[in-house]
């Protein structure tokens, strides 16, 4: 009878034990490794040629992701699709630490079942690459090229940046010479013998052909790799200089939008305490000029001096105020000069002190005659920086805030030191309080960009700033910057002229009481005055001018304008132009400033510097 007789029901083996045991059987038989997965990653099943293979245990085996097994896996999954077999090499990671080079076939048995069969690639570079645990745990994605040659040349191992896209095992197996452009393949040849004959690490620069196509300029470390003693290949790890000069310049880039972005903060901070110190003068200048009004009709002469004395001094203290904070805006790439460091200590302490809140009793220990080599606009940041950062550390029920300013010369060395009587900085923080966005204060009294910008501004000044250790409470903090040229600095000091010929000059415009008070200051001179750009346009076609002054902001055509206008007309004009500014420029006038000879004089200006500014220009006229 066909079949036999049935056996008992409840002592029937179920379909899907009878195919547990078949396929268990059958895998066993096999002198290749077969995993059976379970989607999408977990491998339910395996061989004892697995077990061999990879140092596992059946039971370690089984229950695995695998990703932990398989490096390539994560990639070459999504090329595993319908009844299809993909094939792909990769490296299993063995349980006593290293890896095996296999070639591993996967197919889809059903829904949510995949079949791997995978076999060690018994060709040169698997003792090698077996050999080296560490080189399979370099993550595939670091921006460097990592490439392993055998001792013929050939590569055995590349990661995915080197290889720009092209899958790593079109390029294992082709001499690394292919990849080196043909003027240079003796070299490099050379180079890679020496360091498999003497065993010592070599670097050189030059240009590559990329697998993907183009090329790079690269800096290349050549290191012997060796087993059992012997050297048996040669790794190669090479940076592209072209795209970490990219990096460098795109980094800098970042900085400087810190910086801006620091000190639209400063300045918006700074808006409450210097409306407040404006208002001030304003309030009596405004009232003594009134009075002044009223009682010179009246014959008292000596009252309308006073208030005129104490309009003066008004307004130049509005002055101080609004130069001091010109110094934040002023242009990028100045290059470093003779400094005067109790000025500029004094111009920072002046800046602090406008800022709401600011309590502190700021003493200044500077002596005179200190000359540091370094950039004013930046100098005069840093130390805003750290006087803000030390009133900040100082409690609001500190009965006594205070901070101290010292600077002393060390060899060819200045060193500054701002110091508070605040809570200080625990031992822990202290290496991190130069990190961007890193900051110890309050919410809202920062944002952790104060020093991190002063560190990178000194280092631009070829200086650098630092903790200073202390056991007393508070915090100090030391700026340094090189000695400067006292020679320099004297040189740059006014001296005396000889009064200036009568000149023809035109001043150009747009508020009427800016031309009236300029026009009265060149008293003595020929002084035409237009108030628009198209005015002084028509001016110039009419006369010949000896100098001209133009604001650099009007409403039609604004002071560059005027300027190629007046050079196209007659080209002596290139070094006859004084342009007058009240401190707001655009892109294109900064870039004008920079491309062109004309001096540039900041409103408000005295008489003085006014008178200096044409004796200036006409010093510099070019020898005809």
């Amino acid at each position: 009878m066909l079949g036999g007789t049935a056996s008992d029901p409840k002592e029937a083996m179920s379909k899907s034990d009878w195919a547990r045991v078949d396929v268990r059987r059958v895998h066993n038989l096999l002198s290749d490794a077969v995993l059976l997965v379970e989607a999408p990653d977990t491998i339910v099943q395996v061989n004892h040629a697995a077990e061999s293979l990879t140092g596992y245990t059946v039971d370690a085996l089984e229950g695995l992701k695998l990703p932990q097994l398989d490096s390539a896996w994560e990639r070459e999954q999504a090329w595993v699709k319908g009844d299809s077999a993909h094939t792909y090499a990769a490296h299993w990671r063995r349980a006593s630490g290293g890896s095996v080079a296999v070639s591993v076939t996967v197919q889809q048995l059903g829904a949510k079942v995949l079949a791997l069969v995978a076999r060690a690639r018994r060709d040169a570079h698997v003792p090698l690459l077996e050999s080296d645990a560490r080189l399979h745990d370099l993550p595939s994605d670091v921006p460097d090229y990592i490439t392993v040659v055998d001792k013929q040349l050939n590569v055995l191992f590349t990661n995915r940046s080197a290889t720009a896209g092209v899958a790593a095992e079109a390029v294992i197996g082709t001499p690394v010479l292919t990849f080196v452009r043909p003027e240079h393949r003796e070299m490099v040849h050379t180079r890679l013998l020496g360091v498999l004959a003497s065993g010592r690490a070599d670097l050189y620069e030059v240009p590559v052909n990329r697998p993907g196509g183009g090329t790079s300029n690269n800096l290349s470390r050549l290191t012997p790799v060796f087993k059992d003693g012997c050297i048996v290949g040669v790794t190669i790890a090479s940076t592209d200089l072209d795209a970490r000069r990219a990096a460098t310049h795109e980094r800098e880039l970042r900085l400087e939008r810190l910086r801006e972005q620091q000190k639209l903060e400063l300045l918006g901070r700074m808006v409450s305490g210097i409306a407040h110190e404006i208002n001030n003068p304003l309030t009596y200048i405004l009232s003594n000029l009134a009075l002044a009004r009223e009682h010179s009709s009246q014959g008292q002469p000596a009252l309308v001096n006073e208030l005129l004395e104490e309009a003066a001094e008004g307004a130049e203290r509005i002055r101080a105020v609004v130069r001091s904070v010109s110094l934040l805006s002023r242009g990028k790439d100045e290059p470093n000069r003779p400094i005067e460091l109790k000025t500029a200590v004094t111009q920072a302490v002046a800046i602090a002190k406008h800022q709401q809140g600011f309590v502190a009793v700021v003493n200044v220990d500077v002596a005179e005659g200190l000359i540091a080599s370094g950039h004013p606009r930046k100098l005069g940041q840093v130390l805003l920086n750290l006087l803000l950062n030390a009133q900040h550390a100082i409690p609001e029920d500190e009965p006594n805030p205070l901070l101290r300013v010292t600077a002393v010369r060390d060899g060819e060395q200045l060193q500054v030191r701002v110091s508070d009587n605040g809570i200080g900085i625990p031992p822990e923080l202290r290496e991190r309080v130069f990190e961007p966005y890193f900051t110890t204060k309050e919410v809202g009294k920062g944002t952790g960009l104060g020093l991190f910008i002063s560190e990178t501004l000194m280092r631009q000044m070829g200086g650098r700033v630092a903790l200073v250790p202390q056991a007393s409470p508070g915090t100090t903090v030391e700026i340094s910057l090189p000695v400067g040229s006292t020679e320099e600095l004297a040189g740059s000091a006014p001296r005396s002229e000889a009064p200036l010929p009568s000149l023809e000059i035109l001043i150009v415009d747009d508020q009427l009481e800016i031309l009236r008070s300029v026009a009265r200051m060149l008293r003595g001179h020929r002084v035409t005055t237009v108030e628009s750009g198209a005015a002084a346009l028509e001016a110039l076609q009419e006369q010949h001018f000896d100098l001209l002054l133009c604001d650099l902001m009007m409403p039609d055509l604004d002071g560059p304008a005027v300027y190629r206008a007046a050079v196209k007309a007659d080209s002596r004009y290139a070094h006859r132009f004084i342009a007058m500014t009240g401190g707001i420029f655009n892109g294109p006038i900064e870039a004008f400033l920079r491309a062109t000879p004309v001096h540039k004089l900041d409103k408000p200006f005295s008489r003085e510097e006014l008178l200096s500014a044409l004796r200036q220009t006409q010093r510099e006229l070019p020898l005809r």
